[in-house]
């Protein structure tokens, strides 16, 4: 009998990131054990990690944010699948929180929203400066009052 089936969204491709790895994926062989079902779902693909941070690329870099909205939208065709949404710092990493908004007050979804940096303030990448206009760093604030349950990586990041 399952305890329940969480859905994972995270911006970078599981095992990416250390943030990712110290956050939640350590714990995931635990969740099983507890009888929790779950899938993760990256915002960008592996190939699009691998361009993300290099300079140029501004055609390729567009399409995988395109590609990473596209299959955020089709995901929530499936939210009826998962007890519960855990959210890693975003669920898009630009534009206002329309999937956040969708999950928490549309499909009333019991999100658990993760961070472990300070994701309020504006900060960008040299290669990605292009990209910074389009970033909404309010989104974190958003997020945090509608979620169910909030975890953060520290004393300061939870004041």
């Amino acid at each position: 009998m399952s305890a329940g089936r969480v859905l994972f969204l995270m911006p970078y491709p599981l095992h990416e990131a250390p943030s990712q790895r110290f956050r939640f994926a350590q714990y995931l062989y635990a969740m099983e054990e507890a009888g929790y079902g779950y899938e993760c779902h990256s915002f960008l693909t592996d190939k699009a990690w691998s361009i993300l941070y290099k300079p140029g690329r501004f055609f390729r870099k567009f399409l995988s944010i395109a590609n990473g909205f596209r299959r955020r939208v089709l995901l929530l065709l499936r939210l009826r699948e998962f007890d519960y949404v855990f959210i890693h710092r975003e669920a898009t990493p630009m534009g206002p929180p329309l999937i956040e908004y969708f999950i928490t007050r549309v499909a009333k979804k019991k999100v658990i929203f993760d961070f472990d940096d300070a994701i309020w303030l504006p900060n960008y990448s040299e290669s990605n400066r292009f990209f910074a206009f389009l970033k909404r760093h309010r989104n974190s604030i958003n997020t945090m009052q509608w979620a169910w349950k909030v975890s953060c990586g520290n004393d300061y990041l939870c004041r």
